[in-house]
């Protein structure tokens, strides 16, 4: 979120968008918490993730399979902010989907994004929800520091990932006859 909320600031939002962002960002029940951080992730992993980048990845390289999933992820919100927040998240997960090809590890990030969105409900009336990351975040030197401290999150995370999930070296040793 702290590195696709200010690049998804670059496009252009809609007058209705911003309405749906209003009205969204004032949904707070059980029901908006199930289809955001329970239903949602787990129908759009499968799909995007276990169907989608599992056959792409037949077919293509892994930055290709993974670029045109993330794409088509983002693309299917149907907004451009998030379709840049969705290409960003898309990329992540994916790649996190090719090094352990878990899609529960897939769902699990997902479901952390949104659960972070439905909380900056509680958190932020819905009309902070819609202004900009610079405005949210209280001027450049934050969001700066909210940028850095993600991009350190995002790379040890990967660094972690590789290393869990790192192909085994095989014992070339050989072994005596007896």
């Amino acid at each position: 979120m702290g590195i696709a909320s200010p690049l998804a600031d670059f496009m252009p939002i809609s007058d209705s968008f911003k309405e749906y962002a209003l009205k969204m960002g004032e949904q707070k029940s059980i029901y908006s918490f199930l289809v955001l951080v329970v239903f949602a992730p787990f129908f759009e992993e499968f799909i995007f993730r276990g169907i989608m980048l599992d056959g792409l990845l037949k077919r293509y390289s892994p930055l290709t399979a993974i670029l045109l999933s993330s794409f088509l992820f983002g693309l299917v919100h149907l907004n451009m902010p998030q379709l840049v927040g969705g290409m960003v998240m898309g990329c992540f997960i994916g790649w996190v989907y090719y090094k352990s090809q878990s899609l529960t590890l897939s769902m699990i990030i997902h479901a952390t994004t949104n659960f972070g969105a439905f909380l900056s409900r509680f958190l932020f009336s819905a009309e902070v929800q819609v202004k900009s990351s610079l405005e949210v975040y209280g001027g450049w030197q934050n969001l700066t520091l909210i940028m850095i401290a993600s991009g350190i999150i995002v790379f040890c995370s990967v660094c972690i990932i590789r290393k869990v999930y790192a192909p085994s070296s095989v014992n070339t040793a050989t072994t005596d006859n007896v």
